[in-house]
């Protein structure tokens, strides 16, 4: 992509900073700048708003799969050390774009607050989640919620199928690796947002509270391997990323 990187140190940014720059991303969509709240929230949940947060297979501060950085041409190192603007036009062009043209993610927008079949809520939460676990994953939720009174397969229960490389490639996998579901981490999602104090507005002005914190350190990438999540965004649990050189 020919993104020239400088030695930005690990930073950690408020969801109202990571609102802020999807709303001034050269590459979001409109919708996705109208829902800037949402993904600022997202990135609380998924990286605790760290630019070096990862797991080995997904990266940043709003996660960006290794298979997306490939698309891009960046390396995982070279992505923890954009500016939280860089990082976030990355990840608006080739995560965002496809995970957000979804029939899944569509569904829930689709519904705008109101009841989805099955019965539950089609909150921002939720959105994000089918969002950052792509559209297989979101998919199969919607299914099994429709006919299951709103609910998503239980953990570790014999509905639920986790995501590895197998259940992914057929299409099958309803929960990422670690076992949540757009359920679950819509839910983890949706407390971040509430928590932010910020409400997406199509104005573009940004109405969330600034509170900017930072740590500093270089990134590095972890040895390890976990089974990956959604073939396009990653669906993972706070617990399972990793921040260098500290742990959020």
């Amino acid at each position: 992509m020919g993104i020239a990187s400088a030695a930005f140190a690990c930073q950690t940014y408020s969801p109202a900073q990571i609102a802020d720059a999807v709303r001034n991303s050269s590459t979001a969509s409109q919708d996705l700048k109208d829902s800037a709240c949402t993904w600022g929230g997202a990135a609380a949940a998924e990286s605790g708003g760290n630019t070096c947060a990862h797991n080995a297979r997904n990266f940043g501060v709003l996660q960006l799969s290794l298979e997306n950085l490939r698309r891009a041409g960046i390396s995982p190192s070279d992505y923890m050390n954009l500016s939280l603007q860089q990082q976030v036009d990355v990840w608006a062009q080739y995560g965002a774009k496809d995970n957000n043209s979804s029939n899944g993610f569509k569904t829930i927008q689709a519904a705008n607050g109101g009841t989805l079949p099955g019965g539950a809520t089609a909150t921002d939460g939720l959105a994000a989640a089918c969002s950052q676990f792509g559209g297989a994953i979101c998919k199969n939720d919607l299914n099994y919620m429709a006919s299951h009174g709103g609910q998503c397969p239980e953990k570790s229960s014999a509905d639920q199928i986790v995501a590895t490389r197998t259940t992914l490639a057929n299409g099958t996998a309803n929960a990422d690796g670690k076992g949540q579901t757009i359920c679950s981490w819509g839910s983890v999602i949706q407390s971040k947002i509430n928590a932010s104090g910020c409400n997406n507005q199509k104005s573009g002005q940004n109405d969330c509270p600034q509170s900017p914190t930072q740590d500093t350190g270089t990134p590095a990438i972890a040895s390890s391997d976990p089974l990956p999540s959604a073939a396009s965004q990653p669906a993972v649990a706070s617990s399972d990323i990793n921040v260098s050189p500290t742990q959020i």
